[in-house]
């Protein structure tokens, strides 16, 4: 099971969980979608690469840093099903 993150409601730490949803988006530039899972989040992007045709691009939430790298949202660059296998493999869970 993986470590959910906790949301501030009233001034008590709850527990925030993803329903299992999606809605596509639209950019200024390639629609997008934007999708909420609620457990094996990373099985689940394995699975989209896999079905979906490339290229691909991870956005990624840092909220806790072991390094003093700054806290924030990330993008990655444009990723092939290969890098997207290779990044879930070492940065997903253990």
């Amino acid at each position: 099971m993986s470590t959910k993150i906790e949301a501030f409601v009233d001034n008590t730490a709850r527990a925030f969980n993803d329903p299992n949803e999606f809605v596509r988006e639209r950019t200024s530039g390639p629609e997008r979608l934007c999708i909420g899972v609620a457990e094996a989040q990373d099985r689940c992007v394995l699975l989209l690469a896999t079905t979906l045709a490339g290229p691909y691009k991870l956005l990624y939430l840092l909220h806790t840093t072991r390094t003093g790298a700054p806290l924030g949202r990330y993008e990655g660059p444009e990723m092939d099903h290969q890098e997207v296998e290779e990044f879930i493999h070492t940065f997903g869970r253990s």
